[in-house]
């Protein structure tokens, strides 16, 4: 599909797909102009692969490093000038926003004014951050804006496209369903800013999500983020050792310095050591159903127990300590003493 075409696409068009054929004769034209293509890939050499059977996405750089952030700033400044609020207020909630233990380290950063103004610059936010912001900003700005704003209501269908795209498990018609989402919020977004821009390529990408999906299953399981979280440490350590004679030696180096430290002091590879965070001593009496943690662990009503909200560092909230601390005891059998 030409450029000038996937700017104003909404839909997916079988007959434009590449195939072995098609992209063999666009490499034997040599017409990168009318063809999209230079020359040959160099991955076509590797066996029972080519780059046309290549249906795996990433949703992170698509959605949350492009689409997302885009529309954003696109809607919070069209919001923005509608009087509905202003930029001080946003930033003001999202201080004091309360997101949960779930997404404690994700908290994203405030707006300034200058991103306002350029919505094609830099997020601002990183891809963890950006998805904890999108799904969090209609609980934070959504009663201040009414519910037939048109602009509002692009932000929604790009939410109701994010919960199908993001979801773990996905059925067939799910994906049915999700192409007439996508093709919705595009024209959608070409109705609203059609007149000063087109869809990015990034909004191309998402016409084929459907079929990516129906081939290879859920797009979480693709995605970079998890080698982005990897490679976190590269990146920053290759910042702070400033070696610009051959960092590819040192931070292979540090990474293997690491690993070995992270097998010899991580006990619980080899044995059943158990790490205890930060905790309080109560009697058994004043925990929340009480009567069959006294049942379950055999323990007197007035026993004083140690109640942690951290074990192997990994933090339990109260409040779900309390619905499944006696089933989560009794699986992995921690001594009573140790609740």
């Amino acid at each position: 599909m030409h450029r000038a075409e996937a700017q104003l696409s909404t839909s997916e068009n079988v007959g434009l797909l590449r195939t072995k054929d098609n992209y063999q004769m666009d490499v034997n034209a040599q017409d990168l102009p009318n063809t999209g293509v230079r020359s040959d890939s160099p991955l076509n050499k590797i066996h029972h692969y080519h780059v046309t059977q290549n249906f795996a996405p990433d949703i992170m750089h698509d959605l949350l490093e492009g689409v997302c952030p885009l529309e954003l700033k696109l809607v919070v400044k069209a919001l923005i000038d509608k009087r509905l609020f202003n930029i001080n207020l946003l930033n003001s909630r999202l201080v004091s926003f309360n997101y949960g233990s779930g997404d404690n380290q994700n908290k994203p950063c405030i707006f300034s004014a200058s991103s306002m103004t350029n919505p094609d610059g830099a997020p601002g936010q990183n891809a963890a951050q950006m998805w904890c912001l999108i799904r969090h900003f209609p609980l934070m700005m959504g009663d201040l804006v009414p519910e037939d704003d048109e602009h509002w209501e692009l932000l929604i269908l790009l939410l109701k496209c994010m919960d199908i795209i993001f979801s773990p498990v996905i059925s067939r018609g799910d994906t049915v369903y999700l192409k007439h989402l996508i093709q919705d919020h595009h024209q959608h977004f070409l109705e609203l800013f059609g007149n000063a821009r087109q869809l990015k390529p990034k909004h191309h990408h998402m016409i084929h999500y459907p079929m990516a999906i129906q081939k290879l299953g859920p797009l979480t399981r693709f995605w970079a983020m998890r080698f982005e979280a990897k490679h976190n440490f590269s990146r920053r350590l290759s910042h702070i050792v400033c070696n610009f004679q051959n960092i590819a030696k040192t931070l292979a180096y540090r990474n293997q310095m690491l690993l070995c430290y992270n097998l010899l002091s991580q006990l619980s590879l080899v044995g059943d050591e158990v790490e205890i965070g930060p905790g309080s001593s109560v009697l058994v009496a004043s925990i929340t159903d009480s009567d069959v943690v006294h049942i379950r662990l055999r323990l007197g009503l007035y026993d004083e127990v140690f109640i942690v909200q951290t074990l192997n560092q990994i933090y339990y909230s109260r409040r779900v300590y309390n619905l499944i601390h006696t089933d989560w005891i009794g699986h992995c059998g921690i001594p009573g003493s140790m609740v």
